[in-house]
């Protein structure tokens, strides 16, 4: 059990940690990806464990200055979501995330902290899901699409095509 993060027992006595992720969006309708270097590998989002004494929006503004350095807008809770099967090198097999969509100017360019990553892209959602990416990435892009699509379709500028 990890005394620095939010974690609970479930009723299936499962050790659970709290997560956030968020999904940000440049006025191109294109969302932050980049290469995790440590476990669980793959293609993420900003993403982390919510602090013992923090709530999922303060974790997820904490989580998006350490790993990309971007000043997020409209930040927006979209789902909250139980994975099984997401192991973390912290010791949990099950995380409750809550996950949020943002927007960020298309010019802010993200410096991922090398301890976390590498490889920072704007790609579409649609590329995304065809993709390697951490196991909770595919687990939301496959169950929680509609949202997140939704959010990009529905609180971004006009594209300027």
């Amino acid at each position: 059990m990890d005394p620095d993060l939010k974690w609970s027992i479930d009723s299936d006595k499962e050790y659970v940690h709290e997560s956030v992720g968020v999904f940000i969006f440049n006025d191109q309708k294109e969302f932050l990806m980049f290469k995790l270097n440590k476990y669980p590998f793959g293609a993420t989002i900003p993403a982390g464990h919510v602090d013992r004494d923090e709530d999922p929006e303060k974790a997820i503004l904490r989580e998006v200055a350490e790993e990309v350095q971007l000043p997020i807008k409209k930040l927006t809770a979209v789902a909250t979501v139980s994975i099984d099967k997401d192991g973390c090198r912290r010791g949990s097999d099950r995380h409750n995330w809550t996950i949020y969509c943002a927007i960020v100017a298309s010019t802010q360019k993200p410096i991922v902290d090398e301890k976390e990553g590498s490889s920072p892209e704007w790609i579409s959602l649609e590329d995304a899901r065809k993709r390697t990416n951490c196991f909770a990435i595919d687990y939301i892009l496959k169950n929680y699409f509609n949202e997140i699509i939704s959010y990009s379709s529905n609180k971004m500028p006009p594209s300027s095509d």
